[in-house]
């Protein structure tokens, strides 16, 4: 079976809105969330940054 790529983009548009709109605990950050961009990063220095984060918030 051949699924084109534009109608799963599209399927996981709908789901993506469907879960952060949710009343029920909704797929979102937390107001006091702290957010990492990992998308050009290897394990290694998302482990660093959060070792810094929790370092600077006095978690650590």
């Amino acid at each position: 079976q051949t699924v084109e790529r534009s109608a799963i983009l599209r399927d996981l548009e709908i789901r993506d809105v469907r879960d952060r709109t949710r009343k029920v605990a909704p797929l979102v950050p937390a107001d006091d969330a702290y957010v990492i961009d990992s998308s050009d990063k290897t394990a290694a220095q998302v482990a660093v940054d959060v070792r810094e984060l929790c370092r600077a918030t006095g978690l650590a």
